[in-house]
């Protein structure tokens, strides 16, 4: 075989490596529908709280009166859902303000209108309720008391081979 001829074949290997693993499995075959959505992880929906909400929320659970909070509508939808468990969905997370106390230097450097997502306010809720979770998150979502909800979705990463 030439040497030429060589070249070429690993070139065209190396360019059909390089094309699968940088599309998604179903790109060369199909363009996915709305129909095919991601997975989702039954009686898990991930609420974010407005601050009062979320006070309530942390209230309750340092008292231990869980699912039980201090605000009415809440607590309709927790027992209509049997909502079981609300935990931190980012445990430890800061504040805008948090951060830039204790990174004072990095704060600095950020651009003026830059801002942190403040993700202390979202829990996972987890409930016996058997119904869709992306009505359940549409039941929280229209609370006064939420900023935003939606399923516990499960999402997959394909490594290069």
């Amino acid at each position: 075989m030439r040497l030429e001829t060589l070249i070429r074949i690993v070139l065209v290997a190396g360019l059909g490596v390089l094309a699968g693993c940088c599309l998604p499995s179903h790109a060369a075959s199909r363009v996915p529908n709305d129909t095919q959505l991601d997975p989702v992880v039954p009686g898990q929906v991930l609420v974010k709280f407005t601050p009062g909400a979320a006070d309530a929320i942390e209230r309750a659970r340092h008292a231990g009166t869980l699912p039980r909070v201090d605000i009415a509508s809440l607590n309709e939808l927790l027992i209509r859902y049997g909502v079981t468990q609300i935990e931190p969905a980012f445990p430890g997370s800061l504040t805008s303000d948090e951060v830039a106390r204790r990174f004072p230097r990095r704060a600095a450097r950020a651009p003026a209108k830059a801002s942190i997502p403040d993700l202390s306010r979202t829990y996972l809720l987890t409930m016996t309720s058997r119904d869709d979770p992306a009505t359940i998150a549409s039941a929280f979502a229209a609370d006064p008391h939420v900023e935003a909800a939606q399923p516990n979705q499960i999402m997959t990463v394909q490594p290069p081979p």
